[in-house]
């Protein structure tokens, strides 16, 4: 199955929103109400005091998943955006993340607010890509919760087995540690919950205290993005090994199996997996349950594999920048470079695991009838250090994608770019092989370059 290294893509999909919302859409899984239907039921009202033409917003999660809520002042003062949320949860997190450069450094702000129904309006000011909170309210700021856990994330993705239970003891102890100090708060108790069994979950994969917390679910989880990569995990760690015939409300429990279609969905919907037929079995569970059936429109149309025809014209037709800056179309980069396949590798300067991966297949010897062709998505106006970073780790046939032009910031959001890196095989007439290939880390990516017909039986 084709893996992901969770933490690196976790701490890189929030940075990605940070500097890619502009070309890509944050908010697709956002189910909006109109001002009328929120009358009606449990809301939230946000205000974000912006400086002119400023963004700023949150991450959250609706009943379909994680969703990015962005606040925009387009005038030429200060001005306070107001914008509405249904409070379909008893207790969510929002999720504040952004950061100024200054000197060419980039300084990263994030925070994390635990939401009640009881609350009905939170208004904050901006300031230097930073904000603050205007109402006083006690323990709704659970920064420390989160800054504390995110310190093992590095121990915790660079262990090895003798390391383990040292990062253990640190786990248990910060768990103990909230614990103590949320004695009397259960729902921060709960978030606290969450936090460890994450971090258990990805020090010992195999570990079942994740798996029995989640089937033994009696109460709806807190809605946040921690519930979600527990329910992720547990859906990657497992998909091989479910018995979907006895997941059944007459086995679990109604909010496991609410969870794990939710999750299910997620998982199927992700670029690494959608279209895959190894999971026909996955998709069918999932179409058995009521969140199918109450979003079925709305899970048909992300699950459908890319149009191939479609791909193949937008491809085609796609404005690159050359090392020279200058601009030169796909269709002209692949009668340059003739190859019986083609691994187009999307990347950028400042993602790491983009750049571990193109050295990691640099030092591969990669089929003969395969050529690699680095895209890079940063923006316009980084055209320089695209340049510097593509010669300095030696791309050959290495190309920018112009986002200045609206059809190519198009074409990023019809294969969904939602994070990088991303690596897509196309064959020479530019038909669609496999548009969520293998990162150079898995150790089958060679192996299917090397057997592509094998592998890809029509």
């Amino acid at each position: 199955m084709k893996k992901r290294i969770l933490y690196l893509s976790r701490l890189f999909n929030l940075l990605s929103i940070i500097i890619i919302s502009v070309n890509y859409s944050c908010n697709k899984n956002n189910k909006t109400l109109n001002q009328a239907q929120l009358s009606n039921i449990d809301s939230l009202q946000i205000s974000i005091k912006l400086p002119p033409n400023r963004s700023a917003g949150f991450n959250l999660v609706n009943e379909r998943g994680a969703y990015y809520l962005r606040f925009v002042n387009n005038g030429n003062k200060d001005s306070t955006i107001i914008k509405k949320i249904a409070l379909l949860f008893d207790n969510q997190v929002l999720m504040y993340s952004g950061g100024i450069i200054k000197n060419d450094k980039y300084t990263r702000y994030a925070h994390n607010y635990l939401i009640g129904k009881n609350i009905s309006n939170l208004d904050f000011i901006y300031e230097k890509g930073d904000i603050s909170l205007k109402n006083n309210i006690e323990g709704i700021i659970v920064d420390d919760l989160y800054n504390d856990y995110e310190t093992l994330v590095s121990a915790i993705f660079n262990a090895n087995e003798k390391e383990k239970p040292t990062i253990k003891k640190k786990l248990d102890s910060l768990y103990n540690s909230y614990q103590q100090k949320y004695a009397d708060n259960k729902e921060l108790s709960k978030l606290n919950r969450l936090h460890y069994l994450d971090k258990l979950q990805s020090l010992y994969p195999n570990d079942k205290s994740v798996d029995v917390f989640l089937e033994q679910l009696s109460k709806p989880l807190i809605a946040c993005d921690i519930t979600f990569f527990i329910i992720y995990k547990h859906i990657e760690n497992n998909i091989d090994i479910f018995n979907f015939k006895e997941i059944n409300r007459s086995n679990y429990s109604k909010e496991y199996i609410s969870l794990l279609s939710v999750g299910m969905y997620n998982f199927l919907n992700h670029q690494d997996n959608k279209g895959d037929h190894k999971y026909k079995s996955s998709l069918q569970w999932l179409k058995s349950t009521d969140f199918y059936k109450n979003n079925k429109a709305f899970i048909d149309k992300n699950l459908t594999p890319l149009n191939n025809q479609k791909f193949k014209l937008e491809l085609s037709d796609l404005t690159l920048l050359n090392k020279e800056l200058t601009h030169v179309k796909f269709s002209n980069v692949i009668q340059e470079n003739p190859s019986d396949y083609y691994l187009l590798d999307f990347w950028a300067t400042w993602c790491k695991p983009c750049l571990e991966g193109i050295q990691t297949i640099h030092k591969m010897e990669i089929p003969k009838n395969v050529k690699v062709i680095n895209l890079g998505t940063d923006k316009s106006n980084h055209q320089e250090a695209w340049k510097k970073k593509a010669i300095a780790t030696g791309q050959k046939v290495s190309y920018l994608i112009d986002l200045s032009i609206n059809e190519n910031k198009e074409f990023l959001k019809f294969i969904e770019l939602n994070s990088i890196p991303r690596y897509i095989l196309i064959d020479n007439n530019m038909n669609i092989i496999d548009e969520a290939f293998n990162h150079p880390h898995d150790p089958e990516f060679l192996n299917i370059l090397n057997n592509i017909k094998s592998f890809y039986k029509k």
